[in-house]
């Protein structure tokens, strides 16, 4: 049997995103990089376990209101208090919202795929 101990883990990243074409991105470029991730629609779907990484759309937040938008984060953050937040949604205001949201950052779509590596390899502590 294979000695695995001084392999290092690969960070396992929770994916809460409901469109189907922003997770399939996300599992082509960020798979590619070596993340496990996990995808749900629903935080209530999300494991039990703390990821290393949570990357979030802003859920039930149409038209976009800073109130909701941090209300959302602020649920995330109530199951996950240690780990950090990629917020990823469309609504361009949230990026001047950041502190008032609770996330460690904001990307709007549609994003950059190198800031989107750069980003979660900054956050992931990988």
């Amino acid at each position: 049997m294979r000695d695995t101990s001084s392999v290092p883990r690969l960070a396992r990243i929770l994916v809460i995103e409901d469109d189907r074409a922003i997770r399939d991105l996300f599992r082509g470029v960020l798979g590619d990089e070596g993340y496990e991730l996990v995808f749900v629609d629903r935080l209530e779907e999300a494991m039990d376990t703390a990821p290393d990484l949570v990357i979030t759309d802003l859920m039930d937040v149409h038209p976009y209101k800073g109130g909701a938008a941090r209300a959302w984060v602020t649920r995330v953050k109530g199951r996950y208090p240690v780990t950090p937040i990629i917020v990823c949604t469309a609504y361009e205001q949230a990026t001047e919202e950041l502190d008032r949201l609770g996330g460690e950052a904001v990307l709007v779509k549609p994003f950059n795929i190198d800031i989107l590596v750069d980003t979660v390899t900054r956050l992931a502590g990988h």
